[in-house]
């Protein structure tokens, strides 16, 4: 009769703390270059839609607030790994 040990699942790799800092400047570059494009397009905006400043800013604040909000604070995309094994 031959036992065998059980073996320990493999330990999790630690996270660099760097890596983690380096994808969050990544990610509020993202909001920032995407409020600046925004920006450089209102006055082409506010003629187009024939509307005042004012709503213009509006849109700008909402828009801005939902993409910051999605990447800050939404969940990770899928890989398309993930995808195919049904994650």
């Amino acid at each position: 009769m031959n036992s065998k040990t059980a073996e320990a699942p493999p330990a999790s790799p630690a996270r660099n703390p760097w890596a983690v800092l380096a994808v969050l400047c990544l990610g509020l570059f993202m909001i920032l270059l995407d409020g600046t494009i925004v920006n450089i397009a209102i006055p082409h905006i506010q003629g187009y839609f024939d509307t005042s400043f004012g709503n213009i800013e509006w849109v700008m604040n909402a828009c801005i607030l939902v993409f910051a909000g999605k990447r800050s604070v939404g969940p990770p995309r899928a890989t398309e790994d993930e995808t195919a094994e049904g994650a």
